[in-house]
């Protein structure tokens, strides 16, 4: 079981631990936000492009409710590194620093990917 004062100590005197899990929780926040913003009104669509690379255009098209398993793979993702990051910040207090960094980037490309997806819908 995790004590309140084992989550004060890792979360808010570590700043490394603390900094990362902010930025990948913002990140977070704002995909969620943005799917929810700009890809629910697709809800009428049948089906919309989902990837698009500049060599063959449009090359994945699906449901509309697709667009919700980018930002579900990045929330489980985030749940499951922390897990690991809070289990093992005593004795992997490196292998903690990396995993919250990993997990900040991680959100960063899954709201990068979130945001491409949605400009191919405009």
């Amino acid at each position: 079981m995790i004590s309140r004062e084992f989550l004060r100590r890792v979360f808010f005197r570590d700043r490394t631990v603390s900094v990362s899990l902010i930025v990948a929780l913002l990140a977070q926040g704002v995909t969620w936000i943005l799917v929810l913003w700009r890809g629910l009104p697709l809800a009428g669509s049948a089906t919309i492009p989902l990837h698009y690379t500049i060599y063959f255009g449009i090359d994945l098209i699906g449901p509309w409710y697709y667009l919700f398993f980018l930002p579900s793979f990045g929330l489980a993702s985030l749940l499951v590194n922390t897990v690991l990051l809070t289990v093992g910040y005593e004795r992997y207090r490196t292998m903690s620093y990396v995993l919250g960094g990993a997990t900040a980037f991680l959100m960063l490309m899954v709201l990068g990917g979130t945001v491409s997806t949605l400009v191919l819908n405009q």
